[in-house]
């Protein structure tokens, strides 16, 4: 066959099977190249031949082999054109073949480039296979090395550490950028020099001076082992002062050698740390005093939840006494109810504010109407203030009566909500509570509550915000404090601020500002619009997959009432099943964390086994990552217990 039309077949193939290595085959002995061909399995290379440099540099312009295997001699020139003159230059490995076996030419060859060097015979081209696996396998080995200590270097040269190397005498060989920078001298000046020598003025962290049987290196070199977090000071001649390093000595072998050849020692600058130590003081002093607080606050939450607590199983005891009237009997059934809203309180703010410690709360925008938010929180609060003797007011002033942003409906609502609240429980019969708002400039609304209550004193105010804190007279007043600590937290999550304002004996204004605009802070993933409410109609069924007996009796009962069947499944994987075999279950109540299978997981099965099956999530857990699963998962809605 033509080797014009043989070339051309290989590359028609290879166009076909890129995964296989390229070979080039510079050969001028058609011979040759055959029995080359025949011994090399077609699966494993696409071959392409060339007969002259000239072919061969036509080739290259149109593949990047894997391996050449080039004749010594060829019609115009040698093997030696294709060897740029060591191997660290060579863009591809080049395996010589020669007619003849001459020991002084192939020495030259492989120091002139070329990966491997072979005397053509019957059996080198039949076992012509093993011999370029080999060398692209020693190729592969070979480049991983060259990337290894490319990568090395680049670390070497870039890393922050100091790093200096000396070898078994502990003179110093070498040292990267950050090493001149730290000690104040250049590798020059270090080389062939030792590290405690004199010059450097080492001394311990207690001000005595590193003797060389002391030093980190030294300590290295004559024990074998490493020597870690070594603090270390010396004079930086740059700089003429002390500089405070850390110091770890790491020995090296060679192969099975029991005495290291060289040591590497590392360091870093920790100066810094020595010129804050008075801070680190303080904040050890603030920090005990934190944990006074906290156990204030612990003993506080404690009575805090006993207290409600106490509300619900007692009047719950009295509901037993069979006599009762239908009066008392509500009366208690009230006292049970504004003992659990109380407790559900209590426990919102412990959740909110250990998200808040945990970075996990994140603030998600969406267009809100202020003045409508403003006054649905006045409809709101008006029963309890009318309920007190206390005035609530509204007082917006806004460009129009429609006025929307972008910023977090939810947290906004709950920072004047916190506000509102805090307001209350200050004031006393007979006195006011003013909800604002206002433009604070052309990019800020500001917002305050202002109450007649009986004020903070002026000591007091800047620490009325931080978390564990509560004010004076807090201990006539439920709550455990956190009102106000997770309303600075939303408020600077929205990029503004809060403050306040007050007399002692006439009144607080809390206020804060927060930004408006279309940019205010990166809107997350969120869903286009809530999804539709979903009617629970009398008639229905309805399977209830929730493990906890008494939330399942509490949900049976409440649709009991409205004459409404119900199956129960214990869970997810209960729930599945059910759904496989009861055809006239309407609706799912899923609960989220039940054992065997959860439900997001049981969700989505359902959603493929019965799409149209509207699946309703209730779960105690309440935060925003769980609920964009439940969605994902395909549920239809989602409720936070207690429903």
């Amino acid at each position: 066959m033509a080797y014009a039309g043989w070339l051309g077949t290989h590359i028609r193939y290879a166009m076909k099977n890129k995964a296989k290595n390229k070979l080039i085959i510079l050969e001028d002995v058609p011979e040759h190249a055959e029995a080359i061909r025949l011994a090399l399995p077609a699966v494993d290379y696409d071959c392409y031949f060339a007969i002259t440099l000239k072919e061969f540099n036509q080739i290259i312009t149109c593949i990047v082999p894997d391996l050449v295997i080039a004749d010594i001699n060829l019609p115009d020139g040698t093997a030696f054109d294709l060897l740029p003159g060591s191997l660290e230059s060579q863009p591809w490995p080049v395996l010589v073949m020669t007619s003849f076996g001459d020991e002084e030419l192939a020495v030259k060859v492989i120091k002139s480039g070329a990966q491997d060097f072979i005397v053509k015979s019957p059996e080198v081209f039949k076992n012509i296979d093993h011999v370029v696996k080999r060398n692209l396998r020693d190729w592969t080995n070979l480049q991983k090395s060259r990337e290894n200590e490319r990568k090395y270097q680049v670390l070497f040269e870039t890393m922050a550490q100091g790093v200096i190397y000396q070898n078994s005498q502990g003179v110093i060989i070498s040292a990267n950028p950050a090493a001149e920078e730290m000690l104040g001298f250049t590798v020059e000046q270090m080389k062939d020099s030792i590290s405690f020598d004199p010059q450097w003025k080492s001394i311990h962290d207690d001000g005595s001076v590193f003797t060389g049987d002391t030093h980190p290196a030294v300590l290295a070199l004559r024990t074998g082992l490493q020597v870690k977090d070594t603090i270390m000071g010396l004079v930086n001649p740059q700089k003429n002062e002390y500089i405070w390093l850390l110091v770890n000595a790491i020995p090296q072998f060679k192969n099975d050698e029991v005495k290291p050849y060289q040591v590497c020692t590392t360091f870093s600058d920790i100066t810094h740390l020595k010129l804050i130590e008075d801070e680190l003081k303080k904040a050890k002093e603030k920090a005990e005093g934190s944990d006074r607080l906290k156990s204030v606050f612990l003993a506080n939450m404690s009575h805090e939840i006993r207290t409600p607590m106490n509300g619900i199983l007692g009047f719950a005891d009295l509901l037993k006494i069979p006599q009762l009237s239908k009066e008392s009997r509500n009366k208690y059934i009230d006292a049970i109810e504004l003992s659990g809203k109380r407790m559900l309180d209590i426990i919102n703010d412990l959740i909110d504010i250990s998200r808040i410690e945990a970075g996990q709360v994140e603030a998600r925008k969406e267009k809100v109407d202020i003045p409508s938010l403003l006054i649905e929180l006045l409809s709101f609060f008006t029963p309890e203030s009318e309920n007190r003797r206390i005035e609530l007011s509204i007082n917006i002033q806004l460009p129009s009566d429609e006025f929307l942003i972008d910023t977090d409906k939810t947290k906004l609502a709950q920072i004047i909500t916190n506000l509102i609240k805090n307001a209350l429980k200050f004031t006393k019969p007979g006195g006011s509570i003013e909800l604002g708002c206002n433009l604070d400039d052309a990019t800020h609304l500001y917002f305050y509550v202002k109450d007649s209550g009986m004020g903070i004193k002026r000591e007091l105010q800047d620490k009325i915000f931080e978390r564990f804190r509560q004010g004076e007279n807090s201990k006539e007043f439920e709550g455990v404090g956190l009102g106000l600590a997770i309303s600075k937290a939303y408020v600077e999550l929205l990029g503004g601020k809060i403050g306040i304002e007050s007399k002692l004996g006439e009144g607080s204004v809390f206020y804060f500002t927060i930004p408006f605009g279309s940019s205010v802070f990166p809107a997350l993933a969120s869903r286009e619009s809530p999804p539709e409410a979903i009617g629970i109609m009398p008639g229905l069924t309805v399977l209830i997959a929730e493990d906890d007996e008494i939330s399942y009796v509490l949900l049976r009962e409440s649709l009991k009432l409205k004459s409404i069947k119900t199956y129960r499944a214990k869970n997810g994987q209960e729930a599945v099943e059910m759904i496989k075999n009861q055809s006239d279950i309407n609706l799912v109540l899923m609960d989220v964390k039940m054992p065997v299978m959860g439900g997001i997981e049981a969700t989505k099965l359902i959603k493929e086994i019965s799409p149209g099956t509207p699946v309703i999530i209730q779960s105690a857990y309440a935060n925003q990552s769980e609920i964009q699963q439940t969605f994902q998962a395909g549920c239809d809605d989602y409720m936070t217990k207690p429903v």
